[in-house]
């Protein structure tokens, strides 16, 4: 879930900063990118600094939802077997600090390559699960906080370009995702019904069995991740054409 913040922040700092539209349309915060310019990519680079207060405080008139805190309203995490776990109202501090390593901008296959990193996040959300892991068994519903450091993320936006009333747009069609934790503790209150004994003991075993747990949730993390940029990006490109989006001049 840490991951999925500071691939959201990034994903709507690129998508605003190569965007030129309509002056009565794009907030004079956002750099203007030019399509022709042998820079691009450092353009981009630097509009994304540029905007970073924007991304943390959020933009609605393009609606990009604020990212610090980033809020989920609801992660289900079932991949099958026995593992199941439901986050309610997920709250994650820390996704405007996020540090774009990475950007390659192919225009001619309207291609976006990104890697990013993020120092430390921290979350905290209502949790219920009915998991086994190895042989941990995790049950219960109650409050959840956990943070995770040294996170990274490579991304991979792909885009066409389609016909409307006319007009030409472009339009998100895949993002391919492979995220990467570093060292993540987690502590689950509440689980066994309150059961002080079994459940610090689950939560050093869990801790101590982190990957596993990471294993699980990934997968749907990235899922998730696509789904929401995919809409969220679409949202953006379908206000301007794509010759709004990238002037030549």
């Amino acid at each position: 879930m840490a991951s999925y913040a500071f691939l959201v922040a990034v994903g709507f700092g690129l998508l605003l900063t190569v965007a030129e539209a309509k002056k009565n349309k794009i907030p004079n915060y956002i750099q203007i990118c030019k399509k022709n310019d042998v820079h691009l990519e450092d353009c981009i680079l630097n509009s994304i600094e540029r905007i970073r207060p924007n991304l943390k405080a959020g933009i609605p008139e393009l609606n990009v939802p604020s990212i610090e805190p980033l809020i989920i309203p609801e992660l289900v995490v079932s991949p099958g077997g026995r593992f199941r776990a439901i986050g309610h109202n997920v709250t994650i501090f820390g996704a405007g600090d996020f540090k774009v390593t990475k950007l390659r901008v192919n225009l001619d296959k309207h291609e976006f390559h990104v890697g990013i990193t993020i120092p430390e996040m921290y979350f905290v959300a209502d949790y219920d699960v009915d998991a086994q892991i190895l042989l941990l068994t995790l049950k219960g519903r109650g409050p959840l906080t956990a943070n995770a450091t040294q996170c990274s993320g490579d991304v991979l936006l792909k885009a066409q370009l389609v016909k409307k009333k006319g007009e030409t747009y472009l339009h998100f069609y895949n993002i391919e995702i492979g995220l990467t934790l570093g060292k993540t503790r987690i502590h689950l209150d509440n689980l066994f019904n309150g059961d002080k004994t079994l459940s610090d003991a689950t939560n050093t075993a869990l801790n101590e069995n982190s990957e596993e747990f990471i294993a699980a949730v990934k997968p749907i993390a990235e899922g998730v991740i696509a789904k929401f940029l995919l809409e969220t990006s679409n949202k953006i490109t379908e206000q301007f054409t794509y010759d709004e989006l990238f002037p030549a001049e």
